[in-house]
């Protein structure tokens, strides 16, 4: 049996919904990254800094601004929509009421 096309990795034969997790992973959830790997990275960025720095002010402006689009999301969180705010303050709420506050 032939594997999806275009999806490496993918098991042979099986579709999206049809695996062993047919809901996927649920929204918002966050991907489990080890401490220590965060760590590294911090480490990595943080000695090459400089570099960094010198090879953006080496790209033209559309490349530039494109670059620095993608690491202001890395920082910024994205807005929630609306199912997630309701979501939020459900959670919230709940929570408040668990530790007896009004």
């Amino acid at each position: 049996m032939a594997g999806i096309k275009g999806k490496s990795g993918a098991r042979k034969g099986q579709r999206k919904g049809t695996t062993n997790n047919p809901y996927g992973k649920p929204k918002g959830t966050k991907n489990k990254i080890p401490t220590s790997v965060k760590s590294d990275i911090v480490v990595g960025v943080s000695e090459n800094m400089v570099e960094y720095w010198n090879r953006l002010k080496k790209l033209d402006d559309e490349n530039y601004i494109r670059a620095m689009t993608n690491l202001i999301r890395l920082i910024v969180p994205r807005p929630l929509n609306e199912e997630e705010t309701q979501s939020h303050l459900l959670k919230s709420e709940i929570i408040k009421r668990m530790m007896g506050e009004k």
